[in-house]
C-alpha cells in the first residue's frame, strides 16, 4: 500500500497503522513552504508519538486536522494548538486517555490557564471530539477553557458511564455560550425515562434519546412530551429545534397526534428527533412500535413538516404494517439532508431508492440500533435488512435532475445485514 492515500490539494492522509516517519518521508518528497493545508493521521496507533508531534509541528499552514485514535495526548495537543498550529480552523481527534493518567493531564492543563500569559488558539473554530469516560469530558472541558472562538462542537460518546459523561457536557454548555452549533452523540443507549416536561434542557434530552443536534443552544431548543401538546393547542409557533417524546399509551395515538398537529405551527421545524418511550420503562416486554393506530396521525404529522431539514427516529419504532419511507414520501420533504432512523423504518421493499428518489438534497443516512435498558429491542429490526446495491446507487445519482452530494452512510449496530453487495455501489 502507498505511505499516503492523498498528496493532492495539499492534502496528506496516512494509511491506518503508518509509522510517523512515513509521514517525515512524504514531507520530504514535497514543499510544506507552500502549505498543508488538510491532515489526516486517524488511526495511526503506532505512530512514535514525540515524532508524530513533531511532524505534525511541521504543518504550520494546517486548517484541518484528524487524529481519531491517535496517541496524542491533550496536553500536547493543546501545546501544538498554541504554538505550532496557530491557523487550525477545524479538528477531530479522540479523548481516550487512560484513568490512571487522567488526573496527571488535567494538573497540566488547569497548570497552563492559572499561568499569568495564557496562549489562548485563535483560529479554531469546529471541534469533533470521541471520548470514552467522563473523566475524558473533564479534559475537553479544561481544554476548551483555550479555544474561547469555537463556535461548533460535535462530542461522541464511545463508552463510560453515560450519566455522569452527560452530567460533565452540560458544563461545557454552560461555560461556552458561544457555541453556534452542538452535537451530541452516543454510542451507549439511554437508560433513563423520565416524567414529562413541556420544556427541557440539554441534560435530559441527552438522557432521553442520546442523539442531540442543534443551533443557538441557548435561545431555541426544546424537549416536549406529545400528551402536553395535546393538552395546550395555542396556535403557537414552536422551536426549530424540537424533540417530541411519545409514550406508548392505551388510547387511539392518531387523534393524540392530530390534535397536537391541529393546535401548532409545526412550519419553523428544522430539526426533529421523535422518541417512542414504553409505559413501563424496566420491563422484559419487546421495544413498543408504532403501528396501524398510529398511520393516520403520522401521515397528518410529517405533512405539516414540509420545512425539516434533519429527522432523527432511531428510537422511534416502526410496526410491520407502516411504510416510513411512504410517509416521507407523501410529505415531500424536499428540503431534508439527513436522516437517522432504526432498520425498521427501512424494512419495506426499495426503502432506500424511495428515500433518494422523494429527498433529493439527502446527504446522510444513519442506520442504527438502540437498546434501552431491559428492554427486548424491536422485532421488527431483527427481520432481514435487504439494501441493494441499486438502492444506494440511486444516492449518488444526479439524474434526472439534480442533488446534493451524498456524503455519509452510517450503519450502527444493525444485527440482520441481508447481504453487503451494496457497498459496491457506495460512494462514501
Amino acid at each position: 500500500m502507498s505511505e499516503e492515500r492523498k498528496t493532492a490539494a495539499m492534502v496528506l492522509s496516512l494509511p491506518v497503522n503508518a509509522r510517523a516517519r512515513s509521514l517525515g518521508r512524504i514531507l520530504r518528497r514535497i514543499d510544506i513552504a507552500t502549505g498543508v493545508l488538510e491532515l489526516d493521521v486517524s488511526n495511526c496507533v503506532l505512530a512514535d508519538l514525540d515524532v508524530l508531534i513533531k511532524y505534525v509541528g511541521l504543518l504550520s499552514s494546517l486548517r484541518l486536522l484528524r487524529c481519531l485514535t491517535c496517541p496524542i495526548p491533550a496536553s500536547h495537543m493543546l501545546s501544538l494548538l498554541q504554538h505550532r498550529l496557530t491557523e487550525l480552523e477545524e479538528i477531530d481527534f479522540s479523548l481516550i486517555v487512560s484513568d490512571e493518567f487522567i488526573e496527571s493531564e488535567v494538573e497540566q492543563l488547569s497548570a497552563s490557564f492559572g499561568e499569568h500569559l495564557v496562549f489562548l488558539v485563535p483560529s479554531l473554530r469546529r471541534v469533533y471530539v470521541e471520548v470514552n469516560s467522563d473523566g475524558n469530558v473533564q479534559l475537553l472541558w479544561w481544554l476548551l477553557h483555550f479555544c474561547p472562538y469555537v463556535t461548533e462542537l460535535h462530542v461522541h460518546v464511545l463508552s463510560g458511564e453515560f450519566q455522569r459523561i452527560v452530567y460533565y457536557l452540560n458544563d461545557i454548555l454552560l461555560f461556552n455560550r458561544q457555541l453556534e452549533k452542538f452535537t451530541f452523540t452516543s454510542d451507549i443507549p439511554p437508560m433513563v425515562h423520565l416524567p414529562p416536561h413541556e420544556m427541557t434542557d440539554f441534560h435530559v434530552q441527552a438522557l432521553v434519546c442520546a442523539n442531540v443536534c442543534y443551533w443557538n443552544f441557548f435561545y431555541s431548543c426544546c424537549c416536549v412530551w406529545l400528551r402536553d401538546y395535546t393538552l395546550v393547542t395555542s396556535g403557537q409557533g414552536l422551536s426549530s429545534q424540537l424533540v417530541v417524546v411519545f409514550t406508548d399509551e392505551a388510547d387511539v395515538p392518531a387523534e393524540r397526534i392530530s390534535v397536537a398537529v391541529q393546535g401548532h405551527d409545526w412550519t419553523a421545524v428544522h430539526h426533529l428527533c421523535l422518541v417512542l418511550l414504553p409505559q413501563q420503562p424496566f420491563s422484559f416486554e419487546p421495544h413498543p412500535m408504532a403501528g396501524m393506530s398510529y398511520l393516520n396521525g403520522l401521515r397528518e404529522f410529517f405533512l405539516v413538516l414540509q420545512y425539516l431539514v434533519e429527522l432523527n427516529v432511531h428510537s422511534f419504532h416502526f410496526g410491520p404494517d407502516v411504510d416510513l419511507m411512504q410517509l416521507l414520501g407523501d410529505a415531500n420533504l424536499m428540503f431534508l439532508q439527513a436522516l437517522s432512523v432504526a432498520p425498521c423504518g427501512l424494512h419495506h421493499s426499495r426503502a432506500v431508492y424511495r428515500l433518494a428518489q422523494a429527498c433529493r438534497e439527502l446527504v446522510e443516512l444513519d442506520v442504527r440500533v438502540i437498546q434501552r435498558g431491559a428492554h427486548l429491542g424491536c422485532t421488527v429490526c431483527q427481520l432481514p435488512l435487504h439494501i441493494e446495491p441499486d438502492d444506494v446507487a440511486e444516492l449518488h445519482d444526479d439524474f434526472p435532475r439534480s442533488r446534493r452530494m451524498f456524503l455519509r452512510l452510517t450503519l450502527s449496530a444493525v444485527p440482520n445485514l441481508a447481504s453487503l453487495r451494496f457497498l459496491m455501489s457506495c460512494k462514501v
